[in-house]
């Protein structure tokens, strides 16, 4: 049983290449598309409550693995644009971190295009069975498939999980919060304000209402007030355009789960820099601002 069990394991955590269907540039488009399918398959492993033990060794009863065994930790760790570490396991004072299993995935560029290459830097297995084997193909699978498809995954469930882990947050860490979290950006481009809509068209997040001159995009997770939004507007100066993003969002002890959409709303405005870019490479800032006034002030 242990030989068989070991050939199962080695032909399980075998090298796997697969497509990747995302198109477009890959430093302003293409790896954020990557990152957001791999975090989606961090967060859908973490739905499924995994345990993992720290115990290593012969355990015929199994009592010894049974005693260690707790809740898994995930790592998922971005190495440059093109590559991500997936690890299962947990973390003890006296092991360290002790993985299950690990995923890497390595995104190269071929001469027919874009592919993912999967191994398995690390693993343990128990009387020659690979430590939550079954996590370890859905994982695998799920990533490949997404970028396969080239489409970044639904965001409902890292949303959920966002917003479980800042539940409650700490009183001295919550007065920090207290404020107005103002966020003005205006980038400059010749790109055309057809050329700056279709590429805004890519922008990761919800889209409350869209012109050619003005859209308002949804920031945080869905189901939050919905005054927390985004604009991003257009002006036009003869030989180039003017983007404009400004957020603006009260931070209180009711709403302390804002901070996340601040953070969100960071993320998107250098997103849209990076598609900008893209099509024009002189695109640059030219009026900035980002601060958080407090209330006493």
């Amino acid at each position: 049983m242990g030989l068989t069990n070991k050939l199962a394991t080695k032909i399980r955590t075998k090298d796997q290449v697969g497509a990747v269907g995302v198109r477009g540039d890959w430093a302003s488009y293409g790896s954020i598309v990557a990152a957001a399918i791999v975090r989606g398959a961090a967060c859908a492993l973490a739905s499924t409550n995994v345990s993992s033990t720290a115990f290593r060794g012969n355990d015929f009863l199994g009592i010894n693995a049974t005693k260690g065994t707790s809740a898994s930790r995930i790592w998922v760790e971005q190495n440059g644009l093109d590559q991500w570490l997936f690890s299962l396991g947990v973390t003890k004072v006296s092991y360290g971190h002790v993985f299950d299993w690990q995923l890497q995935f390595d995104v190269v560029e071929g001469p027919t295009g874009r592919s993912v290459k999967v191994s398995t830097p690390a693993q343990s297995t128990h009387d020659g069975t690979l430590m939550n084997k079954h996590q370890f193909m859905e994982t695998r699978e799920l990533v490949l498939t997404g970028l396969g498809l080239g489409k970044a995954p639904n965001l409902s469930v890292e949303e959920a999980l966002t917003r479980s882990s800042q539940r409650y947050v700490a009183w001295p860490l919550l007065e920090l919060l207290v404020g107005v979290e103002h966020l003005d950006l205006t980038i400059r481009t010749t790109l055309t304000a057809l050329e700056i809509d279709e590429r805004l068209n890519g922008l990761p997040s919800r889209v409350v209402d869209r012109g050619i001159d003005l859209r308002t995009v949804k920031v945080g997770a869905a189901g939050q007030l919905d005054d927390q939004i985004m604009s991003i507007s257009t002006s036009d100066h003869g030989e180039y355009r003017d983007v404009r993003i400004r957020f603006d969002i009260e931070l209180n002890a009711q709403t302390a789960l804002n901070i996340i959409n601040v953070k969100h709303a960071r993320f998107l405005s250098s997103v849209v820099q990076q598609f900008l870019k893209a099509g024009d490479p002189t695109a640059h800032v030219i009026e900035a601002g980002s601060s958080t006034d407090s209330p006493n002030d």
